[in-house]
Order: structure tokens, then sequence, then C-alpha cells
């Protein structure tokens, strides 16, 4: 008689801080909301092996996994009428895997401090406007800037068609 079954030791560790705050303020006939939020990652740490302890995977600094986000959106409101932007900031991230972006562990470094593509910040911009409780027009222009993707498998931060253009209506019944 055989039998197999898994073991399920994945642990992770994570150490940082978050923040958020938001602001809402009436000026004659417009509603102004603001609101900030940001991350910080000092460590992320996966564990997968269950022989050695020890044996960890730094995720930090990978691509998806920036040491610094941060996020700043503002909008305003007059009657039917909504306007916002939205802006994300993300710090550097790896080409790589981090070991062997800076040479980790037992690994070599391979590209050293120009492993890593360049911080980004990406600005969106929206507007919607309520015709009746049952029915919305919108638009929004996605990554105003036209920021490119990094080179990867995956289109991140951005999509792979750069800027964007949004036009639609919402219909409740």
């Amino acid at each position: 008689f055989l039998e197999t079954g898994q073991i399920n030791f994945a642990n992770l560790e994570a150490e940082g801080f978050d923040v958020s705050a938001s602001y809402e303020f009436v000026v004659d006939d417009y509603l102004f909301r603001l609101r900030a939020t940001g991350s910080h990652q000092d460590q992320l740490n996966r564990f997968f092996n269950p022989l050695d302890a020890a044996d960890v995977d730094p995720e930090i600094q990978e691509i998806q996994r920036p040491k610094t986000t941060a996020t700043l959106g503002a909008s305003v409101e007059y009657g039917a009428l909504t306007v916002g932007m939205q802006t994300v900031y993300q710090s550097k991230q790896g080409v790589d895997e981090i070991e062997e972006v800076l040479g980790l562990g037992d690994n070599q470094a391979l590209y050293g401090d120009a492993g890593f593509f360049d911080s980004m910040i990406i600005t969106d911009l929206n507007a919607n406007y309520r015709y009746s409780d049952e029915l919305s027009f919108f638009a929004a222009i996605n990554n105003v800037t036209d920021e490119e993707p990094y080179a990867t498998q995956n289109a991140w931060p951005v999509g792979p068609r750069g800027r964007t253009f949004v036009l639609g209506l919402s219909y409740s019944m």
C-alpha cells in the first residue's frame, strides 16, 4: 500500500506600514473629495522549504512588488457631473528575481543597480454625468502621459496599449 499527499508549508513574513487619509469639503455648490494612500514595505519574504526554515525567497522590489507605492486621488462634483483624477506612484522594480539582480544568498549578482526598472508615475482622468437615476454617461483617459510598460512577459504597471480613451454609458433598470 502506498499513499501520497501534500504538505502545505508556505509561510510569509512581511514588514512595513500603510497610511491612508481622505478629506471632503464643500465650496458653494461644489463637493471636493481628496484621498491619499501609501504603502512602504521593508520586507516581503516567502518560505517554501519545510526542511530548511532559513531558505527564504525575498520578493520585495520584484515586479509587482515595489518597496513603495502611493495613490493620490481628487474629484469634484457639481450637480450631476463628477470629474476626477488619480495618480499612482510605484518605486523601482527589478528586471528579474531580486536574488539574481543583487546576488542575494548563493546567487551571483547578474545586474546590480542596473537591474531595476525606474520608478513610475501613472495618471488617469475620468468624468461621469448622471442624466437620471437610471442613465449615466462616462469618459476616461487612462495613462494620460502615455507611460510605457516594463519590458517583461506581462505589461506592468501600465497596459500594453499605452494611453487609452473610454466612452460609455451605464443604464440600470
